[in-house]
């Protein structure tokens, strides 16, 4: 653990120039610039590799060709990738949420009252 020192009774823990509220790490994460996702969004609108084509899409992007097999593969029936496809194209279906038996979830909602602008509430009223 870090440096414990003694603060009004309490044992305070770790950097002792942490102010509150403040995040620890304010720049964010750290970019990655050699990534293989950041790769691969490069080459996206580059010229796909004809060794890889049909000579009928010669000339295509990396993105034209890929959008191309996504929908050939899901023409063929191919259930893996007419799935993927569905989920980005319709979104995922909705999952329920439930027990094991199906049944309905009951929510308590809590308000409370002690940060309220009571000049809201005597409008409502018509005072």
């Amino acid at each position: 653990m870090g440096k414990i020192e003694k603060h009004e009774g309490n044992i305070k823990r770790g950097n002792p120039n942490w102010v509150k509220g403040q995040s620890g790490n304010p720049k964010g994460r750290p970019r990655k610039d050699c990534s293989i996702t950041s790769l691969a969004k490069e080459m996206l609108d580059q010229p796909a590799d004809e060794r890889f084509l049909s000579p009928s899409d010669y000339g295509k992007t990396w993105r034209q060709a890929i959008a191309k097999a996504l929908l050939v593969g899901a023409l063929k029936l191919n259930s893996g990738i007419m799935k993927e496809l569905l989920d980005r194209l319709e979104g995922k279906p909705v999952q329920l949420i439930g027990g094991e038996t199906g049944g309905a979830i009951t929510l308590r909602v809590v308000y409370d009252d002690r940060n309220r602008d009571r000049t809201s509430d005597n409008a409502a009223k018509g005072e």
